[in-house]
């Protein structure tokens, strides 16, 4: 029951927030709820994490405080008169609404049971984004701790604080996917609220939330760990109540809002930068046209400060060992663009946007990038010029259902399409379309001028993607005769059904050839934790068996820095008081954090080659490649 804690709490704040604002659009309030329920989240755990007090009992406690309040708030607000009301929503007009709700339904309901089903799979979620949060719910805090993997400790951390409070108060991995989908799930109702700020009219809002579902790297993004849907949503958050500020709807709240959904964005993903620029400069001009420079300042000053202050555990830990809030120097020149110039703007931008240009046709995508390097040519650069390249090599491929290099081609095409329309029919769009494409388009160009194009990157552009959807549904949603936006709609939820059913490492129906498992129901657990790195499992279970003979409890960890850290946890039994898993490193930033007195009795070493048959006092007692371990005798 404690493990649902978080979402009851939330769902009190909803109801709570609608009866003291029953004039507000119940999507706006949802919103609010989810900034509140996030800034709470990571204040809640960096507070406990100064008294090392990140534990199950605590958890609950902290989330109880907030449900029991509510609960008294609303008590007291009906015992003086006030008549209890649960939030009320529209009911579809027409079929082509009830039907495309229904999609959106489908849609969220199979990828609910793919993120219920899989366990933590993707290479970077078992590389680092789990394996901190393990780290974490073992010291019972977020202080940063030796590893071979330092973007453990200096990436942003916001999507998985969240996680970690899934993670410690489940004891287990169970339900770690749904941070993801549930950002999935909220951007979806996000989308449909900006719309309709836009002006845009009931089909196209829901023409909006059914694009925002059906995108192909947001439905693989929606039941794994990584963070790009979370800072898509935070972002979404920042759009709503930048366009109540283009509406001339100044409040405090808002700008509170405003401001906490900023600061958890940048707490996320370093990428939230790109989008937060214009829309910050966006929402500027708008409080300078229409108030005095005092309160200007004022409103500045605090969203700066409540920004800080989300960010200011992460941003101490990371100067503390790198000397900077961001993190190492040559993490930071492995994707900052080093190449700040239009060519190089151009150049990434281009990239980006071609790698979205996918089609079943061999010939019609080696055309694509010919032409990409044929602009290249006229830039006098060379397409992989590593000043704008942080990996890979460009070229553009067949729709792939993988999670990390999914494109989303006719998402692609209709975003193309809209922003030439919008251009065509400028004159006769309302402003704050005409502003909202405006701002969301310089948003890609910073991106492109700010980081190196990477061959995994159309996961990074995701917030991009879900941005866009208010513009589709404005524009195909306007067609006078109700018939187009429909057809749209059906075309793109049967679009993402490959995606939906088949995506290569948790498919539900498995492809011959192409998908890594079987089914994510005749699939064991543990075969689908593996599933992007098969050959690791039978070399990983061997070194497991023979710590289990030998109840060992203290394990040290020896591996590459873009290996699979989080199964040997998983295998291990973790979370657990008596496990200890930790790194012997050396020359690393985080090794000045090594515990010296730390004597554990099994080494698991990736790649190694000691002369000795011995190591720190241990034997070797396994060896299969790639691992070795070293056991006590």
């Amino acid at each position: 029951m404690h493990t649902a804690l978080p979402l009851i709490t939330f769902l009190v704040c909803l109801f709570t927030f609608h009866n003291l604002q029953r004039k507000e659009d119940i999507r706006r309030l949802f919103l609010w709820c989810a900034v509140s329920w996030g800034v709470y989240a990571v204040f809640s755990v960096e507070l406990l994490s100064l008294v090392n007090g990140v534990t199950s009992i605590n958890l609950t406690a902290i989330w109880l405080v907030p449900l029991l309040l509510l609960v008294f708030f609303l008590y007291r607000l009906m015992r003086k008169g006030h008549r209890f009301s649960m939030p009320r929503f529209e009911k579809p007009q027409s079929w082509a609404e009830i039907g495309l709700w229904f999609g959106i339904g489908v849609v969220l309901f199979l990828t609910a049971l793919v993120a219920w089903k899989s366990p933590p799979q993707t290479w970077d979620s078992l590389n680092y984004h789990m394996s901190r949060v393990a780290h974490w719910a073992q010291q019972s805090a977020l202080r940063h701790y030796p590893t071979g993997i330092e973007v453990q400790n200096n990436m942003a951390p916001g999507a998985e604080i969240l996680v970690l409070q899934t993670y410690v108060l489940s004891a287990s991995d169970d339900w770690v996917n749904f941070i993801q989908w549930f950002a999935m799930l909220a951007s979806t109702i996000g989308v449909t609220w900006l719309a309709a700020q836009l002006g845009v009219g009931r089909l196209g809002q829901v023409l909006a939330a059914v694009f925002t579902v059906s995108i192909p790297i947001g439905i693989a993004e929606a039941t794994s760990t990584m963070t790009d849907y979370v800072v898509a949503f935070w972002l979404v958050c920042v759009a709503a109540e930048g366009l109540c500020v283009i509406r001339d709807e100044v409040s405090n709240i808002g700008l509170l809002m405003l401001a906490s959904s900023s600061g958890l964005a940048i707490l996320t993903k370093p990428t939230a930068y790109a989008f937060l620029l214009p829309f910050a400069i966006l929402v500027g001009w708008h409080l300078i046209r229409n108030l005095p420079y005092g309160p200007v300042v004022r409103y500045a000053v605090m969203g700066f400060i409540i920004a800080l202050l989300l960010n200011l555990g992460h941003f101490s830990r990371n100067t503390e060992i790198y000397g900077n809030p961001i993190g190492p120097d040559d993490r930071f020149d492995q994707h900052a663009n080093q190449l700040l110039s239009l060519r190089g703007m151009v150049s990434n931008f281009v990239r980006n946007t071609a790698m979205h240009l996918q089609t079943p046709s061999p010939h019609v995508n080696k055309a694509i990038a010919l032409g990409v390097q044929w602009l290249h040519e006229g830039l006098d650069l060379d397409v992989n010029d590593v000043r704008t390249t942080a990996a890979g090599r460009f070229k553009v491929t067949v729709p792939r259902m993988n999670e990390n290099s999914a494109g989303n081609p006719l998402h692609a095409f209709l975003i193309l399409v809209v922003f030439g329309v919008i251009l065509w029919r400028r004159k006769s769009l309302n402003s704050r379309l005409i502003e909202f494409a405006g701002t969301l388009f310089a948003s890609a160009l910073v991106f492109s001028f700010l980081f190196k194009w990477l061959i995994f990157g159309t996961r990074l552009q995701l917030p991009f993607f879900v941005l866009s959807a208010p513009l589709v549904g404005g524009i195909i949603g306007c067609d006078s005769k109700k018939r187009f936006a429909p057809v749209i709609g059906f075309i793109l939820l049967v679009a993402s059904l490959p995606w939906l059913l088949s995506i290569d490492s948790r498919p539900i129906i498995p492809s011959e050839g192409r998908t890594l498992v079987d089914s994510i129901f005749e699939e064991s657990r543990m075969n689908l934790l593996f599933a992007n790195g098969n050959y690791l499992l039978e070399p990983a279970r061997d070194m497991i068996i023979r710590i289990s003979e030998a109840e060992c409890l203290e394990i040290g960890l020896m591996l590459a820095g873009n290996s699979l850290e989080y199964p040997f946890w998983t295998l291990l039994g973790a979370p657990q008081d008596d496990l200890h898993l930790e790194w012997i490193v050396k020359g690393t930033y985080s090794s000045v954090l090594a515990r010296e007195d730390f004597a554990p009795c099994a080494i698991i070493c990736e790649n190694c080659s000691f002369a000795d048959q011995t190591f720190r006092g241990l034997t070797l007692a396994h060896k299969r490649a790639p691992y070795s371990l070293y056991l006590r005798e």
